[in-house]
Formats: structure tokens, sequence, C-alpha cells
């Protein structure tokens, strides 16, 4: 199958033979662990959770991806040594070395991040594996142009700059029909959707960024109060580009709306590395004593200064965007985990309706529209918050990692058929 686009250097095979080694050191030292590669283009700090209870519950793992920097801001390599990953491969070319790897060392398994890049390596790996291999989908990109009964393939082309469209939904086809299993994080809906469109049901579950106990603080709020400052933790592109730059923009326009009511509010964007971009930002801040930004923090230190504030901010316009509102209507958002570490309450969008009925279903929050932020104040004068705390605190574990690691555990023994987790930690 050609690459979708030029031709990179080949695969450095002396330095997979000696990665290869390594792997088998490893393996020699703990020989009843199951060794595990996780791989993605490019790791999201969410992920760092997944590593964590792995390795936890006594699992090798191996961790390869195709870019040195989580969302562009923290150096992978930062987190040797802290409980992440057994090794790691920051692969030159990814597209070429990770399947590379995938056919020449026998894992017990192959845990796959795939989100809104190329699917091309990830289709190459699904042909030369020799290990099973679950397909975690980060976000549905082939369905965020999909009103339900069609893709706009222009749309999807324009957004993603991609230059063969046709190559790219037969790789997603390919990737979603020859797996040997799947993860997804957004509504089941879209998953049904997707067994209709590739007449094809994969076995597979829903599992999300859950509660990491580990990285739960205490909240600080003032508890005879109403909630009075927000915060909003998450990804803002700067680049007009990027398919979800709106979020950034209208983002904005809502920090600038409640500071006006009287609200404090803060954000913190993982996708800011501190190199500019976010003027605007910077300058609200200078001009609002009520407005604070930040650049990213890692996943493992947010829930400490997110704790500090009383509401967790999980709101954009996204009916102002481009993709469709089957796609909106039906996304799920992994910050609200964070959220929850930190023993905030979330606001929603009711346009993302998968994510406001998840906060209804476990009481920990509500969904509200662009008219309700405008008179915000009367919006938050009208809750219980005695009850939405008090299932704040039961979710932390009730949408724990540690209540739902077993799950995962259970889907990855019965796609490999054999026990692979022989105690829990």
């Amino acid at each position: 199958m050609p690459l979708p686009r030029r031709q990179l250097k080949p695969v450095d095979e002396e330095h997979a033979a000696q990665f290869m080694r390594e792997l088998d050191a490893l393996r020699a030292q703990s020989p009843t662990a199951p060794i595990i590669l996780v791989t993605t283009f490019s790791l999201g700090f969410n992920y760092l959770k997944l590593l964590y209870y792995l390795k936890k519950n006594g699992a090798i793992v191996v961790l390869m991806t195709g870019a040195q920097y989580i969302n562009g801001a923290h150096d992978i390599q930062s987190l040797s040594g802290k409980g992440y990953f057994d090794a790691l491969w920051v692969a030159n070319p990814f597209v070429h070395e990770m399947p590379y790897l995938a056919k020449h060392y026998d894992f017990d398994i192959i845990h796959a991040l795939v989100g809104t890049y190329s699917p091309y390596p990830f289709s190459e790996l699904l042909r030369h594996a020799k290990s099973p291999v679950i397909i975690d989908y980060i976000d549905f990109r082939e369905l965020m142009y999909d009103d339900g009964n069609h893709v706009d393939r222009e749309a999807h082309k324009h957004a993603f700059n991609i230059i063969d469209s046709e190559l790219e939904f037969t790789l997603w086809h390919d990737i979603f029909t020859l797996a040997d299993g799947i993860i997804y994080k957004d509504s089941p809906l879209f998953f049904n959707h997707l067994t209709q469109k590739h007449k094809h049901t994969p076995k597979a579950i829903e599992f999300q960024s859950y509660v990491c106990k580990e990285w739960i603080c205490d909240n600080k709020r003032n508890k005879n109060e109403f909630p009075v400052r927000a915060v909003f933790a998450g990804g803002l592109q700067q680049n007009k580009g990027q398919h979800d730059y709106k979020t950034c923009e209208t983002t904005f326009d809502v920090a600038k709306t409640l500071v006006k009511q009287g609200f404090e509010f803060t954000i913190y964007n993982g996708c800011d590395a501190g190199q500019g971009g976010f003027e605007h930002y910077n300058q609200l801040a200078q001009e609002e004593s009520l407005f604070h930004y930040n650049t990213a923090i890692p996943n493992d230190m947010l829930a400490q200064a997110l704790c500090t504030h009383d509401i967790g901010w999980n709101y954009q316009h996204f009916e102002q965007g481009t993709e469709t509102a089957f796609c909106h209507g039906n996304v799920m958002s992994s910050k609200i985990f964070n959220f929850l570490e930190a023993g905030l309450p979330i606001i929603s969008s009711k346009y993302t309706g998968y994510v406001t009925h998840y906060l209804k279903t476990h009481s920990i929050g509500f969904g509200v529209t662009q008219e309700d932020i405008a008179d915000f104040r009367n919006v938050v004068r009208s809750q219980d918050w005695k009850s939405i705390y008090a299932a704040v605190i039961r979710a932390q574990d009730d949408l724990s990692m540690e209540r739902h690691f077993p799950r995962l555990a259970a889907h990855y023994e019965d796609v490999c058929k054999k026990k692979l987790f022989h105690s829990n930690n």
C-alpha cells in the first residue's frame, strides 16, 4: 500500500534490534508479566492514567510514539522512572518503525491510540502485527463530518488537509474491521453507527479516562458560598487550520461573559507550551483581574491546580463550529474526570448531549445553553450545590480507574484468549 503523502527514511533496524534486546531483558526479569505495547503518534496527557494502571497491575509497558512531546508541551522522556512505562521509543519515522516493531516482536497485546491524525500507520500496524491489536479511538475522526447518514468528504478533506480522501476512508474502514478489539470513549451511538457503516461488529468496550485516585486532592472551596470560581482545563488551538480552532475563540467569549458577571474564570491550556500564539488571552488577563490564563500542566499535577476552584468548565460554543450536530451531540470529554479528581462539579453545553447525559446520570453537573451563560448568576443560585458536591465525592470512587480497570483487563483477555493479569494491586 503506497504512503498517502511522501516517502520517509527507512527503519533504523540496528536501533530496533537493540530495543528488542532490551525488551527481552525486561521479560526475563518478570517472566509472568504481560508485555504490552501502547503506541500512538502523539500521546495526550489523559493517557498517562492508562499507562499508570497497566504498570500498577503488573504489566511491562512499552510506549512507542511518533512525537517527543505530550500535547506539544512536555517531553515524554521526563516521565521516565515515574511509573508510566518500562521502555520508550520515540520513533522517527513512526509510520515505518511502529509496524516494524509489531511485526518482529511478540507482545502479549498491542494497544493503539488512534486520534485525528493519519490512519495510515495503524492500518499498517494491523497488516503486520504478530500480536492481537486493540484500537482505542481517541475520537472518531471519520464521523466529524457525518450527519448520521452520510459523510461530507469535502469538508473532511479540507479540515484535515487530506490529499487522497478515498484512501483515507479505506484506511479507516480497515482499522475498524481488522482490529481484534475496539475501545471507544464517545457515545455508543457512534460505535453503533460505525458497525452499520462498515458492516462489522467487533469486540468493544466503552472505557473512559477515569478518575485516578492517586491524583485526587481535597477541594479548597468555601462550602458556605455559592460557586464563583470557574476553571477550564483543555486544549485550545491557536492555528486556524485546526478543525477545533473554534474552541479557542468561543472559550474566550465565555471568559469575557462570565467575568462581567463577577465570576472568576481561569484557563489551563494543555496545548500552550509557552511559545506564544495566545496573546489575546494574556491581554485579557492583564485587563481583567478576575481572569487568569495559564499554559499546560501535566495531568498528574492538574488536580492540585484545579482544586482551588468551584466549578469545572467544560462548555464550548460548538454550535458555532464546522462539525455536524450529530458529531457534537455524541462526543465525550475526558477532562470531566480531571475535574472530578479536583472535587469539582462540571458545567457542559447541552449541545454536547452525551457529555450532559453523563453528568446528569451521575448527578455531577449539568448542561447549559448560551442563553444560560448570559445570566449564569441566576443559574448558579438555582442549583442544589450540596447535593451536587456530594455526588462528586461518590463519583470519585464510582468512576475511578481502580474500579473500572478490571473491565479493561477482561477486554484484553477476551481479545487475547488468555490470562494476562494474575493479580491486581
